[in-house]
């Protein structure tokens, strides 16, 4: 990938001129170069998504048709143009102006440079720049007063004769608790087992004595 010049916004400015003049235009969609076209308004005068026109998405106001300069001309696409990503605030507004919802940026009406007076006319709609330009801000360093303070020691640790022992009470809870679960199961085994028990004597009986033989019948 290309290397890239980007605004950075904690950046130290040798002056509060060249800190107001730097900035950044949001025309992301413009990296590398593009050839754009404005959206086209439908029959309701909204304005079409890129999509529909076959081409990309650009910031909400323009259709990228191609990245290739040598394409981008008007016998191709009508009313295309090359632009590349604005470095100062005058390329930023050199864009154009929209008429669009104050708070929908994406929800444009009648196409590009569309005229003033009809669109504030209309209810609700605003005529805007289609991109915005944000400038650094200059803001004078402060004074922050400095503390002298002696470091010392100090004990921080505590000796206690009954101090409890984590691992022999998990040992106490954990035997209690073994107890119990022990109990309930020796319970289900007998239960189980009882259903056996009463044929104990039958069998030894059936069998005789221990090396005798079982009598016939």
């Amino acid at each position: 990938a290309y290397l890239q010049c980007r605004w950075d916004e904690w950046a130290r400015c040798a002056d509060e001129q060249s800190c107001v003049t730097a900035g950044e235009c949001n025309d992301w969609w413009a990296e590398g170069g593009a050839c754009v076209v404005p959206r086209q308004a439908d029959e309701y005068g909204w304005a079409k998504d890129c999509w529909q026109m076959g081409y990309e998405w650009a910031g909400g106001a323009w259709c990228v048709v191609t990245r290739t300069k040598s394409m981008c001309t008007k016998s191709r696409y009508p009313g295309s143009k090359w632009v590349r990503r604005a470095e100062t605030q005058a390329e930023c507004d050199a864009h154009g102006m929209v008429c669009r919802d104050p708070y929908e940026d994406w929800d444009i009406r009648g196409g590009m440079n569309s005229d003033k007076d009809k669109c504030e006319n209309k209810c609700g709609l605003i005529h805007s720049k289609a991109t915005t330009f944000r400038s650094g801000k200059w803001t004078p360093s402060s004074h922050r007063p400095l503390h002298w303070v002696e470091r010392n020691v100090s004990k921080i640790n505590t000796w206690e004769e009954q101090s409890a022992s984590p691992q022999r009470f998990g040992a106490f809870v954990y035997n209690g608790v073994a107890a119990v679960v022990a109990e309930a199961l020796e319970s289900q085994l007998l239960c189980k087992l009882d259903s056996l028990t009463g044929w104990v004597p039958v069998f030894a009986g059936l069998c005789g004595e221990e090396g005798g033989g079982i009598a016939p019948g």
